[in-house]
C-alpha cells in the first residue's frame, strides 16, 4: 500500500503491484490449505464505489444499494444482521456480511467485455471461470481472450410478502412530506363556501371552516395516526387530496408499479402530479379503473396528437400530494427516467407478483422482436435506469420460466448495452441452445 501511494518516499507502482499479486497468491494457498483441514474459509474481495449489490437487511428485505455508500453507511454501526449475495454449495445464496472496509485504489482497471455485457474491476478481483472441468476463483487479470466466465443465476431468495400482503403506508418514510401529511378518520371533503349539516355534530354551518375549526380531532399527525385506526392520508387542506392508509398488494398493484417504472413520472412544484402516457388506449382505461375504485373518485383520459409519431398518445394524471411521496420514498420507484428502480418489496414477493410487475413493466418499455437465430420472439427491453436495468434482471433470474417453444427450461437471461447509446442498458430473456 505504501509503495503504491503517489506521495511516497520510495514510490513504485510495479513494486506495489507485485507485492499485490504475490500476497494473492499466498492468501490463495492459504485458502486451499485451510479447506483440506477442514475449515470453513470466509472470502471477501473489493469492489468500485458505485458498484451495485442486493444486500438484504435485519427485516429481510432486499434491496439494490452502491456498495460503497452501504460501507459508509456501515463502517462506524453494527452490519450484524445483513447478508449479501454468494456462491455456496454451487447455489447463490444470501450470506451474513462479516466485515466491511474501504481503501483507496489508484491502479489500472481491468474492463472486461462479454456477448452478454461489461463490467469494470481490479486486476485483482477474483472471479469465476472454469479450470479443469471445474468452477475455480482466479484472479482477473489471469483472464484470457476467450476464457469462459461463470453468470450466477437462480438467486435463492425467500418470500416474504405474498399476494394480498397489506402495507401500512404511515409506517414508510415520507422524508421532506412527512411534516405535510395527516391521518383522517374518512373521506370526506368539504368544498369552500358551501354551508350543510355537518356529519360530526349534525348542525347547520359553512362545513369547510366550520369543520376545520371544531373538528380538528378528525385528522393527526402521522406519530399519533400511527396508534389510530385512521384509515384515510392527506393534508391540512382538501386541496392536497386523500389517499388510502391501507394497500393491498394484489396482481393489480404490481402490473401498475411495473407499469410506472416504465411510461409513469412525478411532478413537483406548482403541480403536484403522477402522470402516466402511452400510446395503448387499454392500459390507460386500467389504470384509470383501478385508481377510482381505490381513492374513490372520478378521473379523466387525456387524448394527445403526437405529430413526431403520428399517432395518438393517452394520459392518466392523479394530482393528490401524498401519492407523490409513497410512490416516490414509499414504494421506492424514483422519479425521473435515469432514476426508477424496482420496489423493495419486490424482490421477495411471491412469483406471481414478480412477474406481474414484469408484465407491467414491458407493456411500457417491452418489445416483442425476431432475431433470425432462433424460431420464436424474445422478450426485450431498454432503459436509462442502471438501477432499473439491474432490479430487473435480478427478477428475471429469480422466478421460474418455466419452458419455452423447444420444451427447454428457459434459465438464462441475456445482457447487452446498446452500441449506440451506452447509458441504455437491455436486455433479453431466452431458452438454452443446447440439452446440456
Amino acid at each position: 500500500g505504501y509503495l503504491g501511494f503517489p506521495q511516497a518516499r520510495w514510490y513504485s507502482l510495479p513494486c506495489a503491484a507485485s507485492i499485490t499479486a504475490w500476497g494473492r497468491q499466498y492468501i490463495n494457498n492459504v485458502i486451499k490449505r485451510a479447506e483440506l483441514a477442514g475449515l470453513k474459509v470466509l472470502y471477501g474481495d473489493s469492489l468500485h464505489y458505485d458498484r451495485r449489490i442486493f444486500v438484504k437487511d435485519r427485516n429481510e428485505n432486499i434491496t439494490l444499494v452502491k456498495i460503497g455508500e452501504f460501507v459508509d453507511n456501515h463502517l462506524k454501526s453494527s452490519i450484524k444482521g445483513y447478508e449479501t449475495l454468494s456462491f455456496k454449495d454451487n447455489k447463490l445464496v444470501f450470506s451474513p456480511i462479516e466485515k466491511v472496509i474501504r481503501h483507496k485504489y489508484n491502479g489500472k482497471l481491468l474492463e472486461i467485455i462479454t456477448k452478454h455485457g461489461k463490467t469494470v474491476l481490479t486486476p485483482q478481483h477474483s472471479v469465476y471461470t472454469i479450470l479443469d472441468n471445474k468452477l475455480k476463483l482466479v484472479d482477473a487479470n489471469l483472464l484470457k481472450k476467450d476464457d469462459k466466465l461463470v453468470s450466477l443465476t437462480n438467486p435463492e431468495v425467500s418470500v416474504k410478502f405474498k399476494e394480498n400482503h397489506i402495507f401500512d403506508v404511515l409506517t414508510f418514510d415520507f422524508k421532506e412530506y412527512s411534516n405535510l401529511i395527516r391521518v383522517y378518520e374518512d373521506n370526506l371533503i368539504f368544498k369552500q363556501g358551501v354551508r350543510g349539516k355537518c356529519p360530526y355534530c349534525a348542525k347547520n354551518y359553512i362545513l369547510c371552516t366550520h369543520v376545520s375549526s371544531k373538528h380538528k380531532d378528525r385528522k393527526l399527525p402521522i406519530s399519533k395516526g400511527l396508534q389510530s385506526n385512521f384509515e384515510w392520508i392527506g393534508g391540512d387542506n382538501s386541496s392536497i387530496g386523500k389517499i388510502p392508509r391501507y394497500w393491498k398488494l394484489d396482481k393489480e398493484l404490481a402490473w401498475i408499479l411495473g407499469f410506472y417504472c416504465a411510461e409513469g413520472s412525478i411532478s413537483e412544484g406548482k403541480k403536484y402530479v403522477v402522470s402516466f402516457g402511452n400510446q395503448n388506449l387499454k392500459y390507460i382505461k386500467r389504470l384509470k379503473y383501478y385508481f377510482e375504485k381505490v381513492l374513490h373518485s372520478e378521473f379523466k383520459i387525456i387524448k394527445n396528437f403526437d405529430k413526431r409519431n403520428q399517432k395518438f398518445i393517452y394520459y392518466f394524471r392523479i394530482q393528490r400530494i401524498p401519492l407523490i411521496p409513497l410512490f416516490k420514498y414509499g414504494f421506492c420507484l424514483g422519479r425521473g427516467s435515469e432514476n426508477k428502480t424496482v420496489p423493495w418489496f419486490i424482490y421477495n414477493s411471491e412469483d406471481s407478483i414478480k412477474k406481474e410487475f414484469i408484465k407491467g413493466y414491458l407493456a411500457g418499455d417491452g418489445t416483442k422482436k425476431k432475431d433470425k437465430r432462433y424460431k420464436t420472439h424474445f422478450i426485450n427491453f431498454a432503459t436509462k435506469s442502471r438501477d432499473l436495468a439491474i432490479g430487473i434482471h435480478f427478477l428475471l433470474k429469480s422466478i421460474n420460466h418455466e419452458k419455452n417453444f423447444f420444451n427447454k427450461k428457459i434459465e438464462h437471461v441475456y445482457w447487452k448495452y446498446r452500441n449506440d447509446k451506452p447509458k441504455i442498458a437491455q436486455l433479453r430473456l431466452q431458452g438454452v441452445k443446447s440439452s446440456k
